[in-house]
């Protein structure tokens, strides 16, 4: 498994970039975890709920009606690539963020596949997230994945 040192932005988002902090749920199997992605975000964005696993997830997509999930890919009950799956097609305007402490070119087709916005690697978090953030709600489209995460003379 070769380890990608980028984050990957994939998807364009439906709304416009605005001023207002975007109302954001967050998606962690771990309390600590999620206390400490509070804690990153508190300055860029407006939590209006945290859950626990996927199917959790999908509820408060679906009940809060978010414009952004950030969301932990390997969790208990559903995982966050079938949870954005659902999302994304439940609520077509909500931009989904994954985020995994695993990295592989397979699991960043696979968050693309499902429909997320991104993939961000947890260890590159507190570096990498606010623009990533910042480009998801811009509107940002991917135009190629980084070199290193394709065989050679292959682009997205």
């Amino acid at each position: 498994m070769r380890r990608q040192n980028k984050p990957l932005i994939f998807a364009s988002r439906e709304h416009p970039s605005s001023t207002t902090p975007p109302r954001t749920v967050l998606v962690d199997d771990s309390k600590e975890f999620l206390k400490i992605l509070c804690a990153l975000l508190e300055d860029m964005i407006t939590i209006v709920g945290t859950a626990g696993n996927g199917t959790q997830a999908v509820t408060a997509a679906a009940n809060l009606r978010p414009q952004l999930v950030i969301m932990d890919i390997n969790m208990p009950e559903m995982d966050g690539l079938s949870a954005a799956r659902l999302i994304r097609q439940n609520n077509s305007g909500t931009g989904v963020v994954l985020m995994s402490g695993e990295d592989s070119s397979t699991l960043r087709q696979q968050c693309r596949s499902c429909g997320a916005h991104a993939f961000i690697h947890k260890s590159k978090l507190r570096r990498e997230l606010p623009r990533v953030l910042q480009e998801v709600l811009a509107g940002a489209r991917l135009r190629q994945f980084p070199t290193n995460s394709h065989p050679k003379g292959q682009t997205a």
